[in-house]
Order: structure tokens, then C-alpha cells, then sequence
């Protein structure tokens, strides 16, 4: 028996691929994946902050290597935690 396969890819706003997968068009389930995926890329690209593995909307993020420690309070007004001099994390921005 052959099954229907859906084949889904999202692009970043550099316009690479950011994400691709392949699915059996029969499962649902998946639909929270490829949300959560649209949900980072959009953080990313809007707070310079990016999602931890298995993240969900509401949870804290990363704060990228790229932002500078004198520029964290300004660009994060809700305050962030050091856990190691190259990992900080905020509360979700856009929040």
C-alpha cells in the first residue's frame, strides 16, 4: 500500500532553507513542529535571540553571541540570565 507524503520547507529570511522534512500526509501531529520552527525563525530574525531544542512559545530563549554584554540590558528590558560567559538567556521577547 502507498501512502500520500507531504514534503514541507521553510525559508529563513536570508531566503535559505531553514527547515525541510519529509511527513505522511496523514499525520497531524506535525503541524506543531513546523509552527514552532516559523515561531524561531521569526524570533531570530526580529531579537537576535534564537529557540533551545524541544522550545515552546512562552519559555525562555538564547540570547545570541553576537550581542555584546554592555548592549544586553538595553536590547532585553526584561532583564537576562548569564549561565556561563558565551550562554544567556531572556524571557521571550515579543511577550
Amino acid at each position: 500500500m502507498q501512502g500520500a507524503v507531504d514534503f514541507i520547507k521553510a525559508l529563513g529570511v536570508t531566503r535559505l532553507a531553514a527547515m525541510g522534512a519529509v511527513t505522511a500526509a496523514l499525520i497531524g501531529f506535525f503541524a506543531f513542529v513546523i509552527l514552532r520552527v516559523i515561531d524561531s525563525l521569526q524570533l531570530t530574525a526580529n531579537y537576535s535571540v534564537a529557540t533551545p531544542a524541544n522550545w515552546k512559545h512562552g519559555e525562555d530563549v538564547i540570547i545570541v553571541a553576537a550581542v555584546k554584554d554592555e548592549d544586553v540590558p538595553a536590547k532585553f528590558p526584561k532583564g537576562h540570565k548569564r549561565i556561563k560567559p558565551y550562554l544567556r538567556t531572556t524571557p521571550q521577547p515579543n511577550l
